[in-house]
C-alpha cells in the first residue's frame, strides 16, 4: 500500500516517514479492567475472543446417537482444522510521510535542532535537497497537528481535542522538546477540557493521563490533584502506562 503523503510544507527539505503509525496507546493493565462493584469492563481483547466464538457453535446432527460412542469425527475434524487454518498474516500499517521544513523544526526544537545542525547529524539524503527522517508509533493525527501548529498552519489545527488526544500530542511535545511552540493551543486545549470534563477522583487510566498532560504542559496545579490522589490510592507503583512521567513523581 502507497504511503500517505501530507505536504505541511510544499518546499519542504525533510520528509518525516512515520511508519507503525497509531501503535496502541497507554494501554490500561487488563488485571484492572473492573471497576469498584466488581464489575468488569467489555476490553479490546474481549471484543476480539468473540469473532472466533462461532467456529465451536453446535454439533453434526449425526454424531449425536449413541452418547457412549466416541466421535472420532469430530477429533478429526478438530485436528484438521487446527492444521489447516492458516494464521491471519499481519498487515502492518502503510507509512505516513509528512514534507517538512528544517527551518521550522530546528528553531522550534532542539531535538531537530542537535539532529539537523550538529556534528552528529541523522537522516540521509533522498536526491540533492530532501533529508529522511523516521520516527515510529506515533498517533497520525496528533503528529499532523504538532506539525502544523510548528509551520504556522493555524487553520488546520483543532481548537478542542479529547483527553485521548491531548495526552498523544503532549508525548510527541515532550520527544521533541518543542512545548513553547504549543503553549497558545495547549492552553486553549487544557481550558476546554477542564470546562467540559470533570478530572478524575480516583487513580485509574485518565488520572494517569492527566498527570502526564499537566506534567508536560506545566499545569502545576492538576500536577498536585493528580498526585494526592495518587498518594492516597496507590498501594503499588505508579504504572506510567509508558508515558514519559519523571522519575520524582513515579516514586509516588
Amino acid at each position: 500500500m502507497a504511503a500517505a503523503t501530507h505536504d505541511i510544507d510544499p518546499d519542504g527539505d525533510i520528509i518525516l516517514k512515520l511508519t507503525d503509525a497509531n501503535a496502541p496507546f497507554a494501554v490500561w493493565p487488563e488485571k484492572d479492567a473492573t471497576d469498584a462493584d466488581g464489575k468488569e469492563h467489555e476490553t479490546f481483547t474481549d471484543n476480539l475472543d468473540g469473532i472466533d466464538a462461532n467456529s465451536e457453535a453446535g454439533e453434526d446432527p449425526e454424531q449425536q446417537g449413541d452418547a457412549t460412542k466416541p466421535s472420532t469425527n469430530s477429533v478429526s475434524s478438530s485436528a484438521d482444522e487446527n492444521v489447516n487454518t492458516p494464521e491471519r498474516p499481519v498487515v502492518p500499517a502503510p507509512e505516513v510521510h509528512l514534507r517538512l521544513s528544517s527551518k521550522h523544526l530546528t528553531l522550534v526544537s532542539p531535538y531537530f535542532k542537535s539532529m539537523l545542525c550538529g556534528p552528529w547529524k541523522e537522516g540521509d539524503r533522498s536526491g540533492t535537497q530532501t533529508r529522511v527522517l523516521t520516527a515510529e508509533s506515533w498517533d497520525q493525527d496528533a503528529l499532523l497537528t504538532v506539525m502544523c501548529i510548528i509551520h504556522g498552519r493555524n487553520k488546520k489545527v483543532p481548537r478542542e481535542v479529547d483527553i485521548e488526544m491531548m495526552a498523544k500530542i503532549a508525548v510527541i511535545v515532550d520527544y521533541y522538546q518543542c512545548h513553547e511552540a504549543l503553549e497558545v493551543f495547549s492552553d486553549i486545549w487544557l481550558k476546554e477540557l477542564k470546562r467540559t470534563v470533570l478530572l478524575p477522583e480516583a487513580y485509574n487510566r485518565d488520572a494517569v493521563l492527566w498527570l502526564h498532560i499537566a506534567n508536560v504542559f506545566s499545569d502545576d496545579l492538576t500536577v498536585r490533584s493528580m498526585t494526592r490522589i495518587m498518594q492516597r490510592d496507590l498501594t503499588e507503583p505508579l504504572s506510567t502506562l509508558g508515558l514519559p512521567i519523571p522519575a520524582s513523581v513515579v516514586g509516588i
